[in-house]
């Protein structure tokens, strides 16, 4: 919608003032002769610029949602990783009794992709945060639209999803060569879990999820959804605790 020729002739200061001015005081503004004079606003006019300050506004909001809602979402894919990160250095810098240089240098190449791949998806996030809705040719991705984009396997769900086949070979096989240690916990690389808080959170927005939509498809008679809604929660009531939760009931 075209901001009304009336709008474009005023202080921006003042259009700004009237977008944070509450809803159901919107009119009595518009109404105002002290801010828009009956002898030189018609009616028509007057009417323009309610309809135009009540669509900004909703489309305002429509996209503040929008960027809170793929902010929780890349938040969530990035928490695991800068966890495994963390766990990573510290294993890096420990010095056993036993020094061994493959294993430093099995440690180094991990710690590395883990700080590429956290950079490269920090990246990401800052260009989709920058869209809005109204981006039509480029619009906002979450991260299973971006993964999906890139053909990503399992929709880009888990941190380990975006990382190169090549390059988890190498890192999970320079491990594997590791000699063993008598009751020394073994580093396995690229493991598929998530906070137990993370996944305990994401397991009770999908199982309310997928309630809403059972209640839908109940009242509407849809019931080829219902089953495939209700085989979705049987799926989600198998997941082990700190397995991954995907944000849709339909990547179960």
């Amino acid at each position: 919608m075209d901001t009304p020729q009336l709008l474009l002739n005023q202080d921006p200061k003042l259009v700004e003032y009237l977008l944070r001015v509450p809803r159901k005081d919107l009119v009595a503004y518009v109404q105002s002769d002290d801010l828009f004079p009956a002898s030189t606003v018609t009616e028509r006019q007057r009417t323009e610029v309610f309809n135009w300050l009540r669509y900004e506004k909703q489309r305002r909001r429509r996209n503040l949602l929008l960027r809170r809602a793929h902010k929780k979402l890349w938040v969530e894919l990035m928490a695991p990783l800068k966890r495994e990160l963390a766990n990573a250095r510290v294993g890096a810098v420990y010095k056993p009794a036993h020094p061994d240089p493959k294993r430093d240098e099995a440690f180094a190449a991990y710690v590395k992709c883990l700080e590429v791949l956290l950079q490269k998806l920090q990246q990401a996030y800052r260009l989709e945060a920058h869209k809005t809705d109204d981006d039509e040719d480029t619009p906002p991705l979450t991260p299973a639209g971006l993964a999906k984009l890139r053909g990503l396997e399992n929709n880009g769900v888990h941190w380990t999803d975006w990382v190169p086949f090549k390059v988890k070979d190498a890192v999970t096989k320079a491990f594997n060569e590791l000699p063993y240690t008598p009751k020394a916990k073994r580093k396995v690389p690229f493991k598929r879990t998530v906070p137990a808080a993370q996944h305990a959170q994401g397991r009770r927005r999908l199982a309310a999820q997928i309630k809403r939509l059972m209640d839908k498809a109940v009242t509407e008679g849809d019931m080829d959804n219902l089953q495939a809604l209700r085989e979705a929660e049987e799926r989600l009531n198998t997941l082990k605790e700190n397995e991954v939760v995907p944000p849709s009931w339909r990547m179960l």
